[in-house]
């Protein structure tokens, strides 16, 4: 698993290493519900960790749970459901660049706080999260160009 990486993008990510075209498709090989992990099932983490080994408690960590219909937990603390974006991800350019190895920024680990709609920039490096359709467009090649010309340096924005 990657740094503070939700259990839904791990099984992505497996299912990619193994040949399979999406998540559902792993999940249809595998018996693993695409759905119920993506949903924060508090069951589905279990069946997880036995196709793969992980600790259970590894998985669940950085893991949006549904808890109600209206809020969910992730790392112990309640949140609305408002505050977890699945759908809709800001991320760091630069935890890609830290994550990946000449790959396309599928391969990159996500974190969990690039979900929390109230998370604005990245805690490891201080800088702007990007909207991951937009980052979609960038290679990583390209990262690293930018963040060798600077180009990827937070700076405040002017107030006046």
């Amino acid at each position: 698993m990657g740094e503070h990486e939700p259990a839904v993008t791990y099984a992505s990510r497996i299912a990619a290493l193994n040949g399979c075209n999406s998540l559902w498709s792993f999940g249809a090989l595998t018996g693993l519900s695409a759905l119920k992990l993506g949903q924060g099932d508090q069951d589905t983490p279990s069946r997880l960790s036995d196709l793969t080994g992980t600790d259970r408690s590894e998985l669940e960590r950085f893991t949006p749970i549904t808890m109600t219909r209206a809020a969910r937990s992730l790392g112990g603390q309640v949140f609305p459901n408002k505050d977890i974006k699945i759908q809709t991800q800001h991320i760091c350019l630069i935890c890609i660049l830290d994550s990946s190895i000449d790959r396309e920024l599928y391969f990159a680990a996500p974190r969990v706080f690039w979900y929390l709609d109230f998370v604005r920039t990245c805690p490891k490096h201080g800088l702007l999260l990007v909207p991951f359709f937009d980052a979609v467009l960038l290679r990583i090649t390209d990262v690293r160009r930018m963040a060798k010309n600077g180009a990827l340096e937070w700076q405040r924005p002017d107030q006046s």
